[in-house]
Parts: C-alpha cells; structure tokens; sequence
C-alpha cells in the first residue's frame, strides 16, 4: 500500500486507530516517531494539508489486539493519553502500536521475558520512558527484576 493521493485515513470507531483505505483496506496507527519502522511493517504518509502525516499499517496476524479490532471488540480500553501497564510485550510489534494510540506518556512498564526484550523495547518506542524488566510471569508468582531505571 502507498499513500500520497490515493489514500484515505479515516478514523477508526476505537481512538488512536484508523483504517487507510486505498486499493486495499489496512488497519493503521499514527506513527509516534515518523520515519521509524519498529519491526518492519508497511508505512504510510498522507498528505494532510500542507503536512504529511506518517502511519504504521498494524498486521493482524502478529497481534491479537489488532485481530480483535478488526473482529469487532467493542471497547479496547486503550485512548490518547491512556496509562498502561503492558505485560507480555514480548519483542514489541502490538506494544508499539499501542503506543502509538497512547502518545508520549510518564512512564510505560513492559513486561518482558529477558534482556534481549528489553533491548528490543529500548530500540522500539522512542518517546516514551522505559522501565524493563527481565523475569517471566510463567511460575506460581512473577519472578521479575528492574534491569534498569528510567531512561529517556
């Protein structure tokens, strides 16, 4: 899908999510840090004026959360300026998109299953501040540890 004239963005009925609408339909976010791909998805600009605006296509079939918006879900409960408390971000496809719909926020907790998680998670999201932690939350209590404090 390439944007510029052909393409539509309309909003979506769940805030922060719209649809691009062009040759082919595809649920999208505003990107948080335009002209960055988090995990090598499609990206959109639509002129919108005399600005361009910058959309990530957000893939059904690696998140469950997009596969439920375009299921139908009735509420997602995920809104600009939302606080959210992520766990099981994993390497950061859906975390990213949510995000997105949120905006730059205080301070975002992703839930990860190790290091190499938390790295993603640095590299991923710009905008926001990250406090990783590395454990996993399969056993009878979370077993988790700060890596690290707040950074930027």
């Amino acid at each position: 899908m390439k944007g510029g004239a052909k393409v539509v963005v309309e909003p979506h009925r769940h805030a922060g999510v719209f649809i691009a609408r062009g040759k082919e339909d595809a649920l999208v976010t505003r990107n948080l840090v335009p002209g960055e791909s988090v995990y090598g998805e499609k990206r959109i600009s639509v002129d919108e004026g005399e600005t361009k605006v910058e959309y990530r296509v957000w893939n059904p079939f690696r998140s469950k959360l997009a596969a439920a918006i375009l299921g139908g879900v009735d509420h997602i409960y995920i809104q600009p300026g939302s606080k959210v408390l992520y766990l099981g971000a994993s390497a950061g496809t859906t975390v990213s998109h949510v995000a997105d719909i949120v905006g730059p926020v205080h301070t975002h907790w992703p839930g990860t299953t190790g290091a190499r998680g938390a790295r993603l998670h640095r590299a991923n999201v710009a905008g926001w501040i990250w406090v990783a932690t590395a454990g996993g939350a399969g056993g009878p209590r979370l077993r988790g540890r700060v890596l690290t404090t707040l950074w930027p």
